[in-house]
């Protein structure tokens, strides 16, 4: 923070006497101390920068490949096969670093040795590509691995084998393809016609083949055109209209555990001054701490205190969370500590990711003293924290006050409801022959009809890591197999053998719909590309707008577990996360997330609004407790006592 540092480190009065100047050492020391730390992190980003171009590559391997050129050469072996003299020509002519026939051999025996050495490190990353384009291994059968995986298996983990840094594969990896538009269309009909009765169906499929015979292949010669020279033809756009474009307020709709009137505010009170100074000090940090008075843990014997704790973290008292930020690190009163993050920067792996090693560090390389203190030596040379200086009129209070009651009353309509389901987790689930993410999801959409009566829209996120910059992509969970298997459950008619036939046949269709979208033939994403480019060209499309305003009722997404192995879970039941959450999507909706945290456990993360009539965070919780039993019971496999 210079600014900060800079506020103190100059002042002066002017008075009747003269000009008063006064001199901080201490505040000038921190300034230079803060610019030489700048310069340091700027020349390692950009040392970074060049290791991270040249993957596989490296300077040592650079120069093996110039000595190796320059020692064939004295042994009179001619490696270029005549390009090192034609090199040599080429060189101009005249005094200075050309004069002597002994430095322009060594000059063109280096041009020659790095056009070798780019030529390599070009040919790794294409065949590493071209081994990463290969997703045959995903529809395989669990435990029946062909020969051919098997040989890409080791393919990619020999050329893969380097400690590589972060994004050093990122040129590596292939790009998003654009699905066909038949194909899209094609999965996007059959999601939706359980939801649908025949007259709204037909009139749907009508509306989706005159896109697809009218609009669509316009639409899909742009999109293909950007599929080209775009890195990745959807994540740009996703990240612009979808997080930063967005007009309803980050806390609790977009951020996981107000915008016009911040940016006037913001023109009329912050544009100047110590104001100014203070805000561009916040927004330069990397991320922000907030250090609560209040003190928050899971208890086991308390239930409520899981989902206290995700209020807490969700949205705060409304005026202790800088929602902008990357993300905030809440440190309660008693030491314990949870993060808000704002979405448009990372998804929930990412963070998932930072908070396991976060555990993982923490616990088992760090430690304690025995009277609870870190181990180590606080650093005396830190710089002392410094207060921000804020003048803040009355009209700015009287905005401030408006927005936290508009905040209090977001915050105040969310209901979130978390516990831990202690009966089974990941183990019995796969004793009965299924993905633990099928049996959740499927025990969702038992619970969801359970509680509502009906079948709803169902968004799972998905990944699409394996291209580059890919985010995440839309599985539609709610499909006709799912629906027809609750169906059968809610009716008590069926023999329990039938009832397995047709949760198999859910459950694959399941995942095949994540494998799918996995690999770059998903559904939403898709659409709302195309949508993007028909409003690009003005052209209008009944179809795409009404599949764009479809509203998501049942919002979904797991958190991914054991993503590095810092500790067995099994061993350490206590060092686990509880995973995160965030509000519901639609007003009339459900906000659902859950962690398969171990062979025994899942936790579940489930928000609603108090304002909708039809929803109850606590009784869909208790619904899918029951729908968890159900499916259990459904394959007779023993569960251990919650």
């Amino acid at each position: 923070m210079a600014e900060a540092h800079q506020a103190v480190a100059f002042q002066f009065t002017v008075t009747p006497e003269g000009v008063d100047f006064r001199l901080s050492r201490e505040a000038l020391k921190h300034v230079y101390l803060s610019g030489i730390n700048s310069w340091k992190k700027r020349l390692i980003r950009i040392k970074n920068g060049i290791l991270r171009g040249v993957y596989p590559g490296s300077p040592t391997s650079w120069l093996v490949v110039v000595m190796a050129t320059v020692g064939s050469s004295f042994c009179n072996v001619d490696v270029s096969l005549g390009l090192v003299g034609c090199i040599q020509r080429c060189l101009p002519q005249g005094c200075g670093p050309y004069q002597t026939p002994q430095t322009r051999a060594l000059l063109s025996m280096a041009i020659f040795s790095t056009g070798v050495w780019v030529t390599g490190i070009f040919f790794f990353r294409q065949t590493l590509k071209l081994l990463l384009s290969y997703h045959g291994w995903m529809f395989e059968m669990h435990g029946k691995t062909s020969n051919l995986t098997r040989i890409w298996a080791m393919c990619v983990r020999l050329l893969s084998s380097r400690h590589p840094m972060l994004y050093s594969f990122q040129t590596s990896l292939p790009k998003l393809p654009v699905p066909r538009v038949s194909a899209t269309i094609k999965r996007y009909l059959e999601s939706v016609r359980p939801l649908l009765d025949d007259e709204e169906y037909y009139r749907m499929e009508m509306l989706a083949k005159e896109f697809q015979n009218k609009t669509a292949p316009r639409l899909q010669k742009y999109l293909v055109l950007k599929s080209w020279w775009a890195s990745n033809y959807v994540s740009d756009w996703w990240e612009e209209y979808i997080y930063l474009r967005g007009r309803s307020p980050l806390m609790v709709n977009s951020n996981y555990y107000v915008m016009v009137e911040w940016a006037q505010a913001r023109q009329a009170f912050f544009s100047s001054g110590k104001n100014k100074a203070a805000l561009e000090a916040i927004e330069r940090a990397a991320f922000f701490v907030a250090l609560d008075e209040e003190s928050y843990r899971y208890d086991p014997e308390d239930e409520a205190s899981l989902s206290l704790y995700g209020k807490a973290l969700l949205h705060g008292n409304c005026y202790n969370r800088w929602f902008d930020k990357s993300f905030t690190l809440i440190s309660f009163k008693n030491g314990q500590l949870g993060l808000n993050a704002e979405h448009a920067w990372a998804d929930a792996p990412i963070i998932g990711h930072l908070w396991e090693f976060v555990l993982g560090t923490d616990s088992f390389h760090l430690g304690y003293t025995e009277t609870g203190h870190c181990l180590g030596k606080p650093n005396p040379a830190l710089p002392p924290p410094t207060r921000l200086q804020w003048d803040i009129p009355k009209q700015c209070q009287a905005v401030i006050e408006s927005s936290y009651q508009v905040a209090k009353a977001l915050a105040d309509d969310v209901e979130l409801y978390c516990f831990q389901f202690l009966p089974f987790g990941k183990g019995l689930i796969k004793k009965c022959r299924t993905s633990p993410d099928a049996f959740v999801q499927i025990a969702l959409q038992l619970a969801h009809f359970r509680d509502r009566g009906k079948f709803c829209l169902t968004y799972e996120a998905s990944m699409t890591r394996m291209f580059r910059e890919g985010r995440t992509e839309t599985v539609r969970s709610c499909t006709s197999e799912s629906t027809a298997f609750v169906q059968a459950m809610v009716e008590k008619s069926h023999v329990k053998a039938d009832l397995r036939d047709l949760f198999q046949k859910a459950a694959k269709k399941h995942q095949n719909m994540y494998r799918l979208a996995m690999t770059g033939a998903g559904i939403d994403r898709h659409l709302f590309c195309l949508y993007l480019v028909s409003k690009y060209l003005g052209v209008s499309s009944p179809f795409l707008a009404e599949v764009l305003s479809e509203p998501w009722r049942l919002s979904t997404s797991q958190i991914p577990q054991s993503q590095i192995r810092m500790f067995d879970p099994e061993q350490h039941p206590n060092h686990l996360g509880a995973g995160g959450g965030f509000g519901p999507v639609a007003d009339d909706g459900y906000g659902v997330s859950y962690m398969i945290a171990g062979e025994n456990t899942i936790f579940f993360h489930i928000s609603s609004k108090f304002s909708s009539s039809e929803t109850n965070a606590q009784r869909f919780g208790n619904h899918i407790r029951q729908a968890l039993l159900d499916l259990a019971d459904l394959f007779q496999v023993p569960k251990t006592d919650s």
